[in-house]
């Protein structure tokens, strides 16, 4: 009986190990600014505007997102784009749907209905995803190949952004 115990306390300890393991990289992080653009000439934006987006991956299924800016004005659009934050690529997942420009932004961009958080699912990914998975786009975000993207009146192909990365949420 005792050997018994011993064997399902091991097991019960091999699979919460896994399962933390599982879940140590679900939590994502961008803090986008204007220095961070891609432009020609090189330099960036000139903009007190930043965003920041926080993404949780639920395995197989969603991301769940959060997208606050403050100190950007007529945000248009904005994106998850699969590729490196130092090149310009086509948007997988919208943040915030194409639209009319936006009044400040302080929190939450609002337009309407609409609102800069929400979950994306495997039918909203556009594009090189469009018709792939979730766990497709999880990949891309595990693998540090995504950065998120601002849109504004102002600045058409970008006013912010940021890499997007993976956070460590077991640390001691």
């Amino acid at each position: 009986m005792k050997k018994f115990k011993v064997m399902i306390l091991t097991i019960g300890l091999v699979f919460a190990f896994s399962a933390s393991q599982a879940w140590a990289d679900h939590v994502a992080f961008a803090s986008a600014t204007g220095s961070q653009e891609v432009t020609n000439p090189v330099g960036g934006i000139e903009t007190d505007g930043t965003c920041q987006l926080y993404l949780e991956l639920v395995p197989m299924t969603e991301v769940k997102y959060k997208l606050q800016c403050f100190n950007i004005t007529g945000v248009t659009q904005a994106h998850i784009h699969a590729g490196s934050a130092q090149e310009s690529s086509a948007p997988v997942a919208f943040l915030f749907p194409l639209g009319d420009p936006t009044g400040d932004v302080k929190g939450l961009i609002k337009r309407g209905d609409d609102k800069s958080k929400g979950t994306v699912r495997a039918e909203n990914l556009i594009n090189s995803l469009a018709g792939m998975t979730i766990a497709d786009l999880a990949a891309i975000l595990r693998a540090d190949g995504a950065y998120l993207n601002v849109h504004t009146d102002a600045n058409g192909p970008g006013e912010v952004r940021g890499k997007i990365s993976l956070v460590d949420t077991i640390g001691v």
